[in-house]
């Protein structure tokens, strides 16, 4: 989706524009410095160049604001189907332990429109996923699975410790 399309193709023409204008009174600072010219009316031009280009690059970016301001996406899902019994129990037990838990669900092919939701009743049949934060590392343990599909399947091995211990994600 292209929420912002406009908006990054104004600000990258100006950038385009304002970036050699503050570039090149650089490049003639250091021509004049070499060639020992009055390094003070130099430093004049060449300052308020610079000052031009980056008022020229803020004020641009001011307009942008106002004419194509920047837009968010956001997305919210939420979980329709059961959770059997068992599961539920694992998550309650699972909550004092991880930091957080998800569902992860397979979508794929589940949505045909991007404006109305698919209101087909296709059984969902999730992985509860748990997280654990430790210091600036994160770990996901696989705490539930039921009923799987391919994708499914392949996150569950991908997560899984052991499949015969039940309780192995137990920190």
């Amino acid at each position: 989706m292209e929420i912002n399309k406009n908006r990054m193709t104004s600000e990258s023409a100006l950038s385009r524009i304002c970036i050699p204008l503050g570039i090149i009174p650089g490049l003639a600072l250091f021509v004049f410095g070499l060639t020992s010219a009055p390094l003070a009316a130099s430093f004049g031009l060449i300052g308020g160049w610079v000052a031009g280009a980056l008022l020229t690059y803020i004020v641009g970016l001011l307009v942008l604001n106002r004419l194509y301001p920047w837009k968010k996406l956001v997305i919210t899902a939420e979980f329709n189907g059961v959770l059997p019994r068992k599961s539920r129990g694992k998550a309650h037990f699972a909550r004092r332990y991880f930091d957080k838990l998800y569902l992860v669900v397979d979508q794929q092919h589940r949505w045909s429109s991007t404006i109305l939701p698919d209101l087909r009743p296709d059984p969902l049949d999730p992985l509860l996923i748990a997280e654990l934060v430790q210091e600036s590392r994160r770990k996901f343990f696989l705490i539930d699975q039921f009923d799987l599909t391919a994708a499914e399947q392949y996150l569950a091995d991908e997560f899984s410790t052991e499949k015969d211990d039940p309780l192995s994600w137990v920190p």
